[in-house]
């Protein structure tokens, strides 16, 4: 089960999906250019993801969102960017839901343009324990979830991996 909070066109979720035939990604991704072009990049894959046309925030409501034309950057606040408003729904909601759905989440991305350690230094641990493997596009400075998970840097991207002491049998393939 993965988790793309930013999914943009669909590349990163195409690479989940082509890794592994039980997978399934559920996509959020608020810009209708970056959608249109998701939808048709996944197209092969249908019934294998769940598109959630909004941004991932720490609450519920709706939020500025800045972009520019090509689509290829863009996040909340983001300054000098032209901007919209877009519906978003708070992160730890929408991991919880997913979690009460699939007992888990074996990959979280988050590709947000500046909010990542935001999103994961607020996850509870009673969410970041069911969460394998998170990954951010963003440098951290510390270890948000140090309690449960452990820190990697391969630039550019931060690696969080769910600590043994928090591994269950599911995790370790059994059943």
């Amino acid at each position: 089960m993965v988790v793309d909070f930013g999914s943009n066109i669909g590349i990163s979720a195409a690479y989940f999906l082509t890794r592994n035939r039980e997978a399934f990604v559920y996509c959020h991704e608020p810009l209708a250019q970056n959608v249109e072009r998701l939808r048709a990049n996944l197209r092969a894959f249908e019934g294998r993801f769940a598109l959630n046309e909004l941004a991932v925030a720490t609450e519920d409501g709706t939020v500025e969102f800045g972009w520019e034309p090509t689509g290829r950057y863009g996040g909340i606040g983001r300054a000098g960017l032209q901007t919209i408003t877009v519906p978003a729904r708070d992160s730890n909601s929408v991991l919880a839901e997913i979690i009460d759905r699939h007992g888990r989440i074996d990959l979280l991305k988050i590709d947000i343009e500046g909010l990542e350690y935001a999103l994961t230094a607020r996850i509870p641990p009673e969410i970041a324990r069911n969460i394998g493997r998170i990954a951010a596009e963003e440098r951290f400075s510390d270890n948000p979830l140090a309690a449960t998970h452990e820190l990697t840097y391969t630039r550019p991207i931060t690696t969080l991996v769910k600590r043994s002491s928090y591994l269950t049998t599911s995790d370790l393939g059994g059943r």
